[in-house]
């Protein structure tokens, strides 16, 4: 139903959702950083390929009813495929669920929110991971100046024995001089994880993004004809938008960028990272490639082995 809504829509309130969303990207996108210690070596589980299975198909459930508009659906049916709205992350959808006026933004308002949102969640991510990484070396740092004052005092006390060999001393200065040699690999390999974990939070992001994104974009092209306007066609979102002019015209280029770099651009990209590296998805003699690229992309080939 219809409902009066006095003062009409504030648009700075679909934009504090979104700045609210990206800053929920960031803090999660941090922990996982901050947590990655390397590359896991763990497959895919069947329970997690399952939830992408079932993620999936509501994704396809999300857009049935709004493509396939012509069908008769039933109601209940059609309340239950705009509910599987929320797996796209589709900011739209939880505008038009807040109920309050504030947000009761127009559908070309939601489009462009909608379609802004991927590059403030990748600048969420990336933002992220120069914050992560950034605290990772401070602690390395630290670490490092809190072992070297314990090998310091450890040399002052050995030093003090006098009846101590050279050989001993020199197995000694050994010791102490083997370890970083180590922590350098294993830091290495820290911060080529924490890339991946940052990547991969992207390629999440938009897989989850690219349904509603794609699907708006194309419906900014579906206009109608209504008896009494005469040759007049208007935005079947929005009665109140003649197409073709004004706004509208404007929004058409935003909504063919969208399908040139979502629609499009999400798929492509994805091939190409799966082509590119496709001489490292299975070869195991190069552990340092293959591991980057399990860990990067595994999501996308590991079911294939």
């Amino acid at each position: 139903d219809c409902k009066p809504c006095p003062g009409g829509a504030n648009y700075l309130a679909p934009v504090m959702a979104l700045l609210g969303s990206c800053v929920a990207v960031f803090l999660v996108t941090l922990i996982m950083i901050c947590t990655t210690n390397g590359h896991k070596e763990k497959n895919v589980s069947a329970f997690l390929t399952e939830i992408k299975i079932i993620v999936s198909w509501l994704q396809i459930l999300s857009v049935v009813a709004q493509t396939f508009d012509s069908v008769k659906w039933p109601s209940g049916f059609t309340s239950a495929s705009q509910s599987t709205n929320i797996v796209n992350l589709d900011l739209s959808f939880f505008l038009s669920s807040a109920g309050a006026c504030t947000m009761a933004v127009p559908f070309m308002g939601k489009f462009a929110v909608s379609a802004a949102s991927p590059i403030g969640f990748i600048l969420s991510v990336k933002l992220a991971q120069i914050v992560g990484m950034t605290l990772s070396r401070g602690k390395k740092i630290k670490k490092k100046s809190e072992k070297k004052e314990r090998n310091e005092k450890k040399n002052e006390k050995k030093n003090e024995k006098k009846n101590e060999k050279k050989n001993e001393e020199n197995e000694v200065v050994a010791i102490n001089s083997n370890p970083p040699q180590e922590r350098l690999h294993s830091d290495a390999e820290k911060q080529q994880a924490q890339k991946s974990t940052a990547d991969k939070m992207i390629i999440t992001l938009l897989l989850l993004l690219y349904p509603s994104i794609a699907n708006q974009a194309f419906t900014m092209f579906r206009c109608r004809t209504v008896g009494g306007l005469g040759d007049m066609e208007i935005l079947e979102k929005d009665y109140s938008v003649e197409c073709h002019v004004g706004a509208h015209g404007q929004y058409i280029f935003v909504a063919v960028a969208a399908i040139v770099v979502y629609a499009l651009g999400v798929p492509i990209m994805l091939l190409f990272l799966l082509w590119s590296n496709q001489s490292h998805l299975h070869d195991t003699t190069h552990e340092q490639y293959h591991r980057e690229v399990r860990s990067r992309l595994g999501n996308f080939f590991l079911q294939c082995e």
